[in-house]
């Protein structure tokens, strides 16, 4: 099974992720699976946001729509509309696989002591965290690396690293994290390079590495770009290491059916 982890509907400043481009998306790379939350609740405070239980729900709704969508759970920490309660009711009764965090948007460190409550939520229930790494303090990957310590057992995808100028430190840390065996850190390729995810794998090998392209980011052109780039990539990894990059390494970490 093809799976993609990282995908968004909705709207982020000039970050646009319409589904009909997500659904064409979908159609011309045969993505079985892909994950998906909403943009529209990003940001913060700033006026254009949607409150996070109406965000959520536009989220179970485009996955109703397209059952190849999977519903992700963005969280608007420290808003007056994120309550850690309707978070954890909504992962109790619907079928949220993974929640989605990212400091750099919605201001606010890497390793704040808000999120502790949300990622316990998460490992009593046996899902998983995406968290937006940035390339300075704080919301870097090292200051991810100390919120992960507090919750070793909880499986982290780090996002929005692919193809930026800490792509190399953020590949480090998680081949950090395998060796000493203390947390559970992934990463997703987003827009990194072909010769980047494969240097990538052979650091980290199966299992931590994970396809993941912001689908769909650049509009009508994502379905040709990663196409493009699904098809070099069994070359440069070889048929099983491609088949765990794009969906066997998914499988273990993400309640996908």
């Amino acid at each position: 099974m093809r799976i993609d982890v990282h995908g968004h509907i909705g709207t982020c400043e000039s970050h646009s992720s319409d589904l009909q481009h997500v659904t064409a998306y979908l159609d011309t790379c045969a993505v079985q699976r892909l994950l998906v939350s909403n943009l529209d609740a990003a940001g913060g405070a700033a006026a254009h946001c949607t409150d996070e239980t109406a965000a959520n729900l536009a989220t179970l709704e485009a996955c109703r729509q397209d059952r190849r969508l999977l519903p992700v759970y963005w969280v608007r920490l420290g808003q007056e509309d994120s309550k850690i309660q309707a978070f954890a009711g909504a992962f109790e009764v619907e079928p949220f696989v993974a929640a989605f965090f990212s400091p750099p948007r919605d201001e606010y460190a890497a390793d704040d002591a808000r999120l502790d409550p949300h990622l316990s939520v998460l490992a009593k229930l046996r899902r998983a965290a995406f968290i937006e790494v940035g390339p300075k303090p704080p919301h870097d990957v090292e200051h991810v690396y100390t919120l992960a310590r507090r919750h070793p057992g909880l499986p982290i995808v780090l996002c929005g690293a692919g193809g930026q100028p800490h792509w190399d430190e953020v590949v480090e840390t998680v081949a950090r994290s395998r060796d000493k065996q203390e947390v559970r850190l992934y990463l997703a390729t987003d827009s990194a390079a072909a010769a980047d995810i494969a240097a990538a794998f052979e650091r980290l090998g199966r299992g931590r590495l994970m396809f993941g392209s912001d689908a769909a980011r650049l509009g009508a052109e994502h379905g040709p770009r990663f196409r493009e780039l699904l098809s070099r990539l069994p070359k440069l990894l070889g048929d099983e290491g491609f088949a765990d990059l794009a969906g066997n390494a998914a499988q273990r970490v993400f309640p996908l059916v």
